[in-house]
């Protein structure tokens, strides 16, 4: 890996507690590839005081550079519900 930017975000509900998780940002890979990362959590908070985090969304995305364009090598998603399929 050469570097990324990943970042973490939180957002609570009107309570203060934990509502949502997104992680998104780009990780360059040593091979000139590059992976997209975007994810979404829900988050709730269990009756035993801990917290939970569940996948709500997610796209996961690479491509290389070749000659000035983008090769996508796969784009994996969770779009509408769905289990985690390859475009």
């Amino acid at each position: 890996m050469l570097g990324d930017n990943l970042s973490l975000s939180e957002q609570r509900g009107g309570d203060g507690r934990l509502a949502l998780v997104d992680v998104a940002g780009r990780v360059r890979c040593a091979n000139e590839a590059t992976l997209q990362i975007r994810e979404r959590h829900e988050a709730r908070t269990r009756r035993d005081g801990r917290a939970e985090v569940r996948g709500i969304d997610w796209v996961y995305q690479a491509w290389r550079a070749a000659g000035g364009e983008r090769r996508l090598l796969f784009r994996y998603d969770g779009a509408h519900g769905a289990p985690l399929h390859l475009h």
